[in-house]
C-alpha cells in the first residue's frame, strides 16, 4: 500500500471544506435571492392591493356621485315639467261672451292673445333647451373628469 504524504492529506481535507464552505456560501447567496425575490413579489402585491382599495374607493364615490347627478336630473325635469304645466295654464284661452256680433275692441284682444301665448311657447322651448344643455354639459364634464381619472389612475 502506497500511503499519501500528510501534506496531501491536509490538502484533500482542506479542499472538501473549502467545498462545504463554498456550497454554504453558494445556498446563502441563493436564499438571499429567493428572498429579495419574495420581498419584490411582496412589494409588487402590496401596490396591487393599494391601486385596487383606491379603485374600488374611486368606484363608490363615482357611483354616489352619479346617484346625485340622477337625483339632480330627475329634480331638473320636476321643475320643467311644473314650468310646462304653468306655461300651459298661461295659454288656456279664457272664456269669453259668445256674442254674435264681434266689436274691434275683441280682435286686438285676441291678436294680443296669440301673441302672448307664441312667446310663451317661445319661452318653454327656450327654458327646455337652457336645462337640456345644462344637464348634458354637466354630464359631459363629468365624463371627461371620470376619463381623465381613470387615464391616471392607469398609468
Amino acid at each position: 500500500m502506497i500511503q499519501k504524504p500528510p501534506s496531501s492529506t491536509s490538502n484533500t481535507t482542506n479542499n472538501t471544506t473549502r467545498t462545504d464552505s463554498e456550497l454554504k456560501e453558494l445556498k446563502q447567496s441563493e436564499l438571499r435571492q429567493r428572498e429579495l425575490k419574495l420581498r419584490k413579489k411582496g412589494g409588487r402585491i402590496k401596490d396591487k392591493e393599494r391601486i385596487i382599495e383606491e379603485t374600488q374607493t374611486e368606484k363608490i364615490w363615482f357611483h354616489t356621485y352619479i346617484n346625485k347627478l340622477e337625483q339632480r336630473v330627475k329634480e331638473l325635469e320636476r321643475s320643467n315639467e311644473i314650468l310646462r304645466k304653468h306655461s300651459n295654464l298661461l295659454n288656456i284661452p279664457e272664456p269669453t261672451n259668445q256674442t254674435v256680433n264681434k266689436d274691434s275692441s275683441q280682435a286686438p284682444s285676441q291678436n294680443q292673445n296669440e301673441q302672448t301665448n307664441t312667446s310663451n311657447i317661445q319661452l318653454h322651448g327656450n327654458i327646455q333647451d337652457r336645462v337640456s344643455n345644462f344637464i348634458l354639459r354637466q354630464i359631459d364634464y363629468q365624463l371627461v373628469k371620470l376619463e381623465d381619472s381613470f387615464i391616471k389612475s392607469s398609468q
